[in-house]
């Protein structure tokens, strides 16, 4: 009777060696697994940690660009003439042309005047009574 209890004893205890051998291969497999997908993921992280360097030289460089174009700018601004506007109210018979002889001196300027009232002339040959128009003037 003792061997069989004993017997029953081995048999019980064997299978759950074997399994808890197993749970240690698991283990084992799964921890491997994870560390290749760590070595994976820090090769992406320095990756995107070059691209970072790189594109932060790249803003820089820009930066550096845009600070030059912008004093380029306000250069050009300050070369350009002053403008300051007239107003004209379009009276019977106006036409661009000979507001532009009014005020320019001759009838050739008046893309300046479409040019400044865009907002309110579609048409060139077409301009109304009443309408106020600006009139440039340079200074």
């Amino acid at each position: 009777m003792k061997r069989w209890l004993l017997l029953c004893m081995i048999l019980l205890i064997i299978p759950l060696y074997g399994q808890e051998r197993l749970k240690e291969e698991e283990a084992q497999a799964k921890l491997a697994e994870l560390k290749q997908k760590e070595a994976t993921l820090n090769a992406k992280v320095k990756e995107l940690e070059d691209q970072v360097v790189s594109l932060e030289s790249e803003i820089g460089a820009l930066d550096s660009r845009i600070g030059g174009l912008t004093a380029e700018i306000d250069k050009l601004k300050a070369a350009l003439p002053k403008l300051r506007y007239e107003t004209y109210v379009v009276k019977p018979g106006d036409m661009l042309r000979s507001i532009s002889e009014k005020f320019y001196g001759g009838d050739m300027c008046w893309k300046k005047i479409f040019d400044a009232n865009r907002d309110i002339i579609k048409d060139p040959d077409f301009i109304l009574p009443g309408w106020e128009l600006k009139i440039p003037i340079e200074e």
